[in-house]
């Protein structure tokens, strides 16, 4: 191996998980920070979280955001008819969607302070008439189902970095394949255990003691595209590795679309 491989696999299995790390930390001193030096009331451990998780995206949402776009972009202009975008954030890609294949889109965000932001990206978008945001996780069934989204009720489903953070992930993947049509389609970019370096997985499973504490339960080494085959039955499974990612990347990705039988 050269001497610039050694270094990129060096700085892939170190520097940048360390530095994503740092990031969050530093979020954490910003959000924290005005009550401490105002002298205010402390915020309660849920509305601080929320606050870091927003405070961190902010920083790092639009890096990672437009690194991303030459994978991320093509795959959300798929999307077709009914549309349940999960997670969204700050709807950073909201404006991939190509509205003309769209009937309706209705974004899953439970983080209540990423809606004003979320709601400026829809109308910058053009997409205001389409998009409805619904404040709840994806596995709240009981509040999906007032907005109608109900079983065999939705033709796509977009998950962009998001399923890395549900805390039960077989549960929710498998609650949102049942509200997928016959011959719907889920479109994935998430990122996963790494399968083809043992020495980055080892690296993963330490990363892992702090990553969700850290960055708002996310979890580095989730076999999320195990998950994602397993949750029912596919008449198509495309995902795989994108294109570029070297075999030891210590946050490696699967992307594609899965067509539900």
């Amino acid at each position: 191996m050269t001497l610039s491989g050694l270094l990129d696999r060096y700085s892939n299995l170190f520097v940048k998980p360390f530095m994503i790390m740092t990031v969050s930390v530093i979020a954490a001193i910003l959000t924290i920070a005005p009550f401490v030096i105002q002298f205010k009331t402390a915020p309660s451990l849920g509305m601080f979280k929320d606050l870091w998780f927003c405070r961190l995206w902010s920083l790092l949402g639009p890096i990672s955001t437009k690194k991303d776009a030459i994978h991320v972009h093509p795959l959300v202009q798929q999307a077709r008819g009914v549309v349940l975008d999960v997670g969204p954030g700050s709807g950073l890609v909201v404006n991939c969607f190509d509205k003309s294949k769209i009937e309706k889109i209705y974004g899953i965000e439970p983080c209540l302070d990423l809606h004003h932001q979320l709601h400026r990206n829809i109308r910058a978008a053009g997409l205001s008439d389409i998009y409805t945001v619904v404040g709840c996780g994806a596995e709240d069934t009981d509040k999906l189902r007032e907005y109608g989204i109900t079983p065999e009720s939705v033709n796509t489903i977009v998950t962009i970095k998001v399923l890395c953070s549900v805390p039960t992930p077989e549960k929710t993947i498998e609650s949102l394949y049942k509200l997928l049509v016959p011959g719907g389609q889920w479109l994935v970019f998430e990122h996963t255990q790494n399968r083809h370096s043992w020495l980055t997985r080892v690296f993963q499973a330490i990363y892992q003691l702090a990553w969700p504490h850290l960055l708002s339960g996310c979890n580095i080494n989730r076999r999320t595209d195990d998950i994602l085959a397993n949750a029912g039955l596919w008449d198509m499974n495309e995902l795989e590795v994108p294109k570029g990612e070297f075999h030891w990347d210590i946050i490696p990705h699967t992307a594609g679309r899965l067509v539900k039988a």
